[in-house]
C-alpha cells in the first residue's frame, strides 16, 4: 500500500513539474512576443548594418545567416534578427530568383503607352484590376503627361505580341490609344536598388 501512495506521489510530482515547465516557457516566449510587437511597432529607420544586409541578399538572397555574418564580422544571431526585423518592416518584400527570359523563349520585350478616354476614379480602377489579370504585363505604371498609364510586356515574339494586343489589351473597355516602343537590345539592366547613392 505504502509503495502504491509512493508511486502515485512521485507521478503526481513529474506532472506538476511538467505543468511548471509550461507556464514558465508560455511566461517566457509571451513576454517575447509582446516585447517584438512593440519593437516592431516603433519607428524605425536601417542602419549602415541593415544597408550593408540588404546589399548581400540583393547579391545574393541565398546566403545564410552565418555567411551573412562573416561578412559583416557580426553574430548570426545579429544577422537574423536584422532581416526579421527588415522583413516585419517591409523594406524586405519576398525572396525571388532572377530568371534569364531569352533562354524561356521571352524574346520580345514592348513598352506600351495605354490613354483612356474616360479618367475618373472608376475608370482607372477598373483599368488597372483587368490589367492585373494578364500574364504578358510585368509592370503597369499610372503616369501624368500625355497618356495614363505605361505597362511593360514580354512575350515570346511580334505574333505574340499582336495576339496580345488584339486580343486582350484593346478589347479593354474605355481605351482611346495604345503605342508601343519595342526593345532592340538591353544596354543595361539591373535588379538590384543602389542604397549607397541617393
Amino acid at each position: 500500500m505504502s509503495g502504491l501512495l509512493s508511486t502515485r506521489l512521485i507521478i503526481r510530482r513529474k506532472q506538476n513539474l511538467k505543468l511548471a515547465k509550461r507556464a514558465f516557457f508560455f511566461r517566457k516566449w509571451s513576454w517575447l512576443l509582446i516585447d517584438s510587437t512593440q519593437k516592431f511597432s516603433m519607428s524605425f529607420t536601417p542602419d549602415s548594418t541593415d544597408i550593408s544586409i540588404l546589399d548581400i541578399l540583393q547579391e545574393d538572397a541565398r546566403l545564410t545567416n552565418k555567411e551573412i555574418a562573416g561578412r559583416l564580422n557580426k553574430s548570426v544571431t545579429t544577422v537574423f534578427e536584422r532581416i526579421k526585423r527588415l522583413e516585419a518592416e517591409g523594406y524586405i518584400e519576398r525572396y525571388i530568383a532572377v530568371l534569364n527570359r531569352n533562354k524561356l523563349g521571352k524574346h520580345l520585350v514592348a513598352y506600351t503607352s495605354v490613354t483612356l478616354k474616360e479618367q475618373s476614379h472608376d475608370w482607372l480602377v477598373a483599368f488597372e484590376e483587368k490589367i492585373n489579370t494578364f500574364p504578358e504585363v510585368m509592370e503597369c505604371y499610372k503616369m501624368n503627361g500625355q497618356f495614363d498609364y505605361l505597362i511593360k510586356v514580354v512575350v515570346t515574339d511580334m505574333d505574340a505580341y499582336e495576339a496580345f494586343n488584339l486580343n486582350k489589351l484593346s478589347k479593354l473597355d474605355n481605351i482611346y490609344k495604345i503605342r508601343s516602343l519595342f526593345v532592340l537590345a538591353e544596354a543595361k539592366k539591373e535588379v538590384a536598388l543602389n542604397l549607397k547613392f541617393k
